[in-house]
């Protein structure tokens, strides 16, 4: 009875709904953890393993055991692997150990978690022994029958190299995942910003959520938001959660696009997916049953939503024929085909694909892709036939193509830019970033044919005495509107005289705002009086589509970055010095090269503590930033560092070599050197193998002057 009272008012249920996915999700924030991402050439190292029983057999070919029951593998590391490489291996629910040449090097046992004993993809950079080294490998599956425990990459090599090399794999995919995430935030801050769509019977809250949990759940999938946030126990949470509660608001969405709108379509969604999430946390936080035991509830749930989709359809087309009424959801019905069809695919896969059903999320994403495109399509439709002139329903609509359409977030916001600016007759629009140093750059800019940019010349916008004077109208009235820049004078007069040489008149601008404050402003000048009243409320709009856009570009860039610079020092690492090495040997006529290798870091590192040797190696890193900069200086491994410096002299190049010793020394650290500059013939990686060489005359001097037993290295 109280269910049905409940679900009286639809808002009141999509309210209860959207309460029990924060809920849902929740469970996992706390255990968030940083991510890694590092950088080096893949030796495959799953083919020749020995069994107990003397077969030789593939590392994926694991043989079906029950929980508890353990298999045995052994493998020398190949004369072709790196001594400095490490084990990268990727397992699924699976318990197993490592030992080389018969000592214990790796125990991978994890506690059970809220979700159970398993734990999904996990990603080991196991630390190797040179070649010829006998490893073994003890395993033990999680669940009875080994269908869901085994091995799917492993290669020798460099983390950051794997790393790449997973990125790459699934790189498409999560591609196909972030447009689906970045969709569902656009419909989701569309629809509850003060600018919402008017006369609208598409209930959008709807399909703004359902894309968001597809688009989250897809990512998951593959491996590569793990790269990120290295924590699977709250990826396997989302994982679990998602796909609990994907089918409700799509059922909901698709309802309210037909015509009928028959409500008991969402009713019987809503009580499944509410009945089978209840039992499903019931069965595991009061009776302590594994989630993947009990995860045929998630997809009965799933399933149930796939056919009350296909009804509505049916339905819908029935309707429209009985009454000979020509139908207006044609992409509608196309588009629900596909993204059914593809679920239904990807379902199937997982449930008897076994080994095969490991990022099973593909079909559904391309299918959902078609569905959201058709679907803007369908409504850019609708809305050009009844909105001829420039509104706020056409401009959302043609924002979402555009969004859709780049193939970069920066791609993205000067598209915005543009069309914002032609549509609306405007001289220029453009954005402004916080350079958190007490000034504002002028970062994206569209100018009208015929109007001078002006970015170049407006990176230095100060804070004080000009922007916080709009910082605090933003607070009061959520955006500035200077209607004649004469009057404006006396409210601003340092703004006011940044403004006037750009010939501006009038303007429109809306702060860009995440949690932690203003971050900058996006401005429009000099639009046509007719389009400014719309202007002042689409600014503000678009203010929160393009924070959102502007954070997935920051993390993309975050992510790049991590691919070049050495994580612990600020350097830049091997791959950077690939580029480098193209650089100068295409541009560079004179150039120098310098090896560098710390001594003393193993006893270092045996003596005080590896915290103790971070910081040796942090503090010879940046002596050498500072007399070479950090563009010039990149590590090479653990304790070694590799200097080029492009153009001069031999006898310069030597100055410098002396004072960055002397400031090293200065700090209480020595340091072998060996340099070679370009005169001396040959090509970039001859000079290196010299100046290594003299590298390790100069190291072998110290140890013998020192006294002091020379260090083994790994």
């Amino acid at each position: 009875m109280v269910i049905i009272v409940v679900m009286k008012t639809q808002r009141i249920l999509y309210l209860i709904y959207i309460a029990l996915v924060v809920v849902t999700l929740g469970y996992g924030i706390w255990s968030v953890g940083d991510s890694e991402n590092r950088t080096r050439e893949m030796v495959p190292f799953y083919d020749n393993w020995e069994t107990e029983d003397g077969r030789t057999v593939s590392l994926f070919d694991m043989p079906v055991l029950k929980s508890g029951e353990k298999f045995t593998l052994e493998q020398v590391t190949p004369a072709s692997a790196h001594p400095d490489d490490v084990w990268n291996l990727v397992s699924r629910n699976i318990y197993f150990k490592v030992r080389v040449n018969g000592v214990e090097m790796y125990h991978f046992y994890p506690e059970e978690n809220l979700t159970g004993r398993g734990y999904g993809d996990r990603i080991h950079h196991i630390v190797s022994e040179p070649p010829g080294s006998r490893i073994t490998l003890i395993c033990e599956p999680i669940y009875d029958g080994g269908g869901d425990g085994f091995f799917k990459e492993s290669y020798l090599g460099a983390a950051n190299d794997f790393n790449s090399m997973i990125l790459k794999k699934h790189g498409f995919s999560f591609a196909l995942s972030v447009l689906i995430i970045i969709f569902g935030i656009l419909v989701l801050v569309m629809y509850f910003s003060s600018l919402r769509l008017p006369h609208t019977t598409y209930n959008m809250p709807a399909l703004g959520v359902g894309v968001l949990i597809v688009g989250i759940w897809s990512s998951v999938t593959t491996m590569i938001p793990q790269l990120v946030v290295d924590n699977p126990i709250l990826l396997r949470i989302f994982d679990y959660g998602c796909l609990a509660f994907m089918g409700y608001p799509l059922v909901v969405f698709i309802n309210s696009v037909t015509e009928r709108k028959r409500r008991i379509y969402e009713f019987i969604s809503f009580g499944v997916t509410v009945a089978c999430t209840t039992l499903l946390f019931t069965l595991r936080l009061l009776l302590g049953i594994d989630m993947h035991d009990i995860n045929w509830l998630n997809f009965f749930s799933l399933v149930v939503a796939l056919v009350l989709v296909i009804l509505i359809i049916v339905d819908d087309a029935v309707d429209h024929r009985r009454n000979q009424r020509k139908t207006v959801n044609r992409a509608l019905y196309v588009g629900t085909l596909c993204f059914t069809v593809g679920a239904s695919s990807d379902l199937i896969k997982y449930v008897a694909g076994g080994r095969q059903s490991v990022d099973s999320g593909f079909f559904l994403q391309i299918g959902f892709i078609i569905f959201i495109l058709l679907m803007v399509v369908q409504a850019q439709r609708r809305m050009m036939l009844e909105h001829q002139a420039f509104d706020q329903q056409q401009f959302v609509n043609n924002l979402l193509k555009y969004s859709l359409s780049g193939k970069s977030p920066d791609v993205i916001i000067n598209q915005m830019l543009r069309y914002l600016g032609e549509e609306s007759g405007a001289d220029r629009t453009y954005i402004f970033e916080d350079k958190l140093n007490g000034s504002f750059a002028n970062t994206y800019e569209w100018c009208r044919e015929g109007v001078s940019p002006e970015k170049e010349n407006l990176q230095s916008v100060p804070l004080e005495g000009a922007v916080q004077y709009w910082y605090q109208e933003f607070r009061e009235r959520g955006y500035v509107y200077i209607e004649d820049i004469e009057a404006y004078k006396k409210t601003n007069e340092k703004m006011y005289y940044i403004l006037k040489p750009q010939r501006i008149n009038c303007l429109i601008a809306c702060p860009l705002e995440k949690e932690s404050g203003y971050v900058g402003f996006f401005g429009v000048d000099n639009p046509p009086s007719e389009t400014r009243k719309d202007l002042q409320k689409i600014v503000r709009l678009l203010g929160f589509f393009l924070v959102a856009i502007m954070r997935t570009r920051d993390k993309q860039e975050q992510l790049i970055r991590y691919s070049y610079v050495d994580s612990l020092t600020g350097l830049q690492n091997r791959r950077s010095l690939e580029e480098m090495q193209e650089k100068v040997e295409k541009e560079s006529e004179s150039y120098g090269l310098l090896m560098c290798d710390i001594n003393g870091l193993k006893r270092m590192n045996d003596e005080k503590g590896h915290e103790a040797g971070d910081e040796m190696i942090i503090s010879v890193a940046e002596s050498l930033k500072r007399v070479f900069g950090d563009r010039r200086v990149f590590r090479m491994g653990g304790d070694e560092f590799l200097v080029v410096r492009e153009g001069g002299t031999s006898d310069q190049f030597s100055l410098a070599v002396t004072e960055v010793r002397r400031m090293i020394e200065s700090d209480g650290n020595t340091v072998s050197m060996g340099m070679a500059f370009s005169t001396e013939g040959g090509d970039f990686d001859e000079l290196k193998n010299l100046a290594d060489g003299r590298m390790y005359e100069d190291k072998k001097r110290f140890y013998e002057q020192s006294g002091e037993d020379r260090r083994r290295r790994s």
